[in-house]
């Protein structure tokens, strides 16, 4: 495995720390605030990523077995919508995503150099390989931290008026 790999995977690995930091300030009122009507709640998001890389988890082990295989694509706003993502427990939802990311980094450390040049059929962005589903999810962690931020950054401001 080349360094350039390894440090991704490590920041891939620690991402969910800081993800799981990120939410340890959002205090427990401000979990289901909304700062417009269409936009996720914190606890939304959390649930968002549980589900993402329950997504991931089989699309990685699905490509390092079967190659040329279909995967799908996650409507984010259908999935919310559809699964109710305003009722999940947030709490939950967090240790099933980092137990998650916990098991696919594990899995990705262990696998051969040539797995990762294995191609996919991926509903959404068609034909990509298991290295470029990977790197496009791992700046994914870091846009939803800045939108936690903001929007304890919004409900805060609520508080205030």
């Amino acid at each position: 495995m080349g360094e350039d790999r390894r440090q991704k995977l490590e920041a891939y690995s620690l991402a969910a720390d800081e993800f799981a930091a990120a939410v340890a300030t959002v205090p427990q009122e401000a979990l289901p605030f909304k700062p417009k009507p269409e936009s996720w709640s914190v606890q939304e998001v959390i649930t968002h990523l549980a589900d993402i890389e329950a997504n991931n988890y089989v699309r990685f082990r699905t490509v390092a077995v079967r190659p040329g295989a279909l995967v799908q694509g996650v409507d984010a706003d259908e999935w919310a919508n559809a699964l109710r993502y305003e009722r999940q427990n947030a709490g939950l939802s967090l240790d099933l995503f980092r137990l998650l990311r916990r098991a696919n980094y594990e899995l990705l450390i262990c696998l051969p150099d040539d797995v990762w040049t294995h191609p996919m059929e991926h509903s959404e962005r068609g034909r990509i390989t298991l290295e470029q589903l990977f790197d496009g999810g791992s700046r994914h962690i870091a846009a939803h931290i800045r939108q936690i931020e903001e929007i304890v950054a919004a409900w805060r401001a609520a508080q205030q008026r």
